[in-house]
Formats: structure tokens, sequence, C-alpha cells
């Protein structure tokens, strides 16, 4: 199995608990294809991103509490997970989210 960096490990969801809109972070140690989920407590697909990055560093997306079709979701946990793809492998990382009304 491929070693992880610390650097593509990280992911940092603020603010959390969060009303109204949180900002999910991440990092990438090199050129890498990003799948960014976000489920509801039940399992379903609530929202989806996807991006290349070209280079690496730090990037974030800003959840506003909204579904993939805009409408807004209830109060309650969710999981963030964000896929990586890169020359060394493919790597999940996933953490809660609080979302409060």
């Amino acid at each position: 199995m491929p070693e992880i960096s610390i650097l593509s490990k990280q992911l940092k969801i603020y603010p959390n608990p969060f009303i109204g809109y949180t900002t999910i972070r991440y990092s990438v140690d090199m050129p890498s294809e990003v799948q960014l989920n976000i489920y509801n407590s039940g399992g379903q697909l609530i929202e989806m991103a996807h991006f290349s990055h070209n280079t690496p560093g730090n990037y974030k997306y800003v959840w506003d509490a909204t579904k993939i079709d805009k409408s807004l979701v209830a109060a309650g946990t969710y999981f963030c997970t964000i896929e990586t793809k890169n020359t060394k492998g493919i790597y999940k990382m996933t953490d809660k989210m609080i979302l409060i009304n």
C-alpha cells in the first residue's frame, strides 16, 4: 500500500457545528483529481463536486447547506468524504459536520 503524506491527509471543516455554510479545507501534495461528496446520516449523497488540481497546495470548498438540486438540507449530521487520485494511488478522508438552525 502506498504511503500517504501528512499533507494529503489534512481535512479541516470550519466552523463545525455550523449555521448556513461551512468551509471544507484540504491539501494535496501533488497533482490530483479530487472528488468531494457530502452524505446525510442515512448515507444518501447530498452534494458532490469534482476538481482537477494541477499543482500541490491548499484548497477549499464552501458548502452552503444545499443539496445537488440547490434545495436546503435540514439540520443534522452530515459526512464529508474527499477522495484524491494521483500517481501514488487513491486516498479517502472523511469527517463529520453538524448543521444547526
